[in-house]
């Protein structure tokens, strides 16, 4: 479970929450699931770019583009994921 996945288990709770910003900060996991569960979070107040995140659940994808500063949380990742090893693509599951 990478580190993210650790910041957002207890994040999820907070049904009222309306911006998270998480934006420049090297975050390197798997977007765990749970994050959808922050439906009260307000188009354009989440902010994912400048990490190394990724997720492989559409819904997920559809949902973080909804509420993302600019909709597409993915061509901001650096470095692109695509040149992670396998063996590190291991250790973020």
């Amino acid at each position: 479970m990478g580190f993210l996945a650790y910041l957002v288990k207890p994040l999820h709770n907070l049904s009222n929450l309306e911006r998270l910003y998480l934006d420049s900060n090297e975050l390197m996991s798997r977007i765990p699931e749970e994050l959808a569960n922050l439906t009260n979070l307000e188009n354009g107040r989440l902010d994912l770019r400048w990490n190394h995140l990724f997720t492989r659940d559409e819904t997920l994808r559809t949902f973080l583009n909804s509420k993302q500063s600019g909709g597409d949380w993915e061509s901001y990742q650096t470095p692109p994921f695509a040149i992670v090893t396998p063996m590190l693509m291991e250790m973020l599951h």
